[in-house]
């Protein structure tokens, strides 16, 4: 069997690109190049001066409520939620919503985070 290629953009919700101005243009930038979906990052917290863009990050799941009222055709994803960090049952039924009110576009990737130590 032959599975097709599909090519996902993972969108800027985080640094100073981290708008709602710049993930609507990426977003639909992406779709109409006919990416097959698009991405948000998922951190809650890093520590101050880690020298990452993430220190300023939009929360994924909300981030991707919003792409999915801006976009028709994409999927929708978060690269991987960290689920040690949320409440399951909310999550679940934010992410149900978010699939529903798209039309069955969201993926899902999850891990459990580790802790540095």
């Amino acid at each position: 069997m032959v599975y097709p290629l599909r090519f996902g953009v993972c969108l800027p919700n985080y640094g100073e690109t981290g708008s709602a101005d710049g993930l609507r243009r990426a977003a639909l930038a992406v779709e109409g190049l006919g990416y097959d979906s698009v991405w948000a990052t998922d951190h809650i917290l890093m520590p101050t001066n880690s020298g990452t863009p993430y220190e300023r990050i939009l929360e994924s799941i909300t981030t991707l409520g919003y792409l999915a009222g801006i976009t028709s055709k994409v999927r929708l994803g978060v690269s991987s939620l960290i689920m040690a960090m949320r409440n399951p049952v909310v999550a679940v039924k934010q992410l149900v919503t978010i699939d529903n009110l798209s039309s069955g576009r969201l993926m899902l990737a999850t891990s459990v985070g580790l802790e540095r130590t």
